[in-house]
């Protein structure tokens, strides 16, 4: 099994903790702070995907958006992501 190692810098190993342990962070950032953090462990999208209750394509969306994008990437979804304004009469 071939496992593509996310290596990240301390400085951004530091911002993504801390978005792990501030009570203010959105619940999908920390959750995809823990999962480019478990990458960065060397374990395999298999296994971060088990371990954290998502798909495996959901690793693979987030690796090579943090990869291609940076950290900041995690913080923010993709136009036409998410629920759409309800329109009120």
């Amino acid at each position: 099994m071939h496992v593509r190692a996310v290596f990240i810098s301390e400085n951004d190993r530091s911002t993504l903790q801390g978005w792990i342990r501030a009570p203010t962070t959105p619940q999908r950032t920390a959750l995809r702070s823990r999962l480019i953090l478990l990458l960065s462990e060397g374990l395999s999208a298999r296994a971060v995907a088990r371990q954290l209750g998502v798909s495996r394509h959901t690793v693979d969306l987030w690796r090579e958006r943090y990869l291609t994008e940076g950290r900041d990437a995690l913080t923010r979804d993709r136009p036409g992501r998410g629920r759409r304004p309800a329109v009120i009469r």
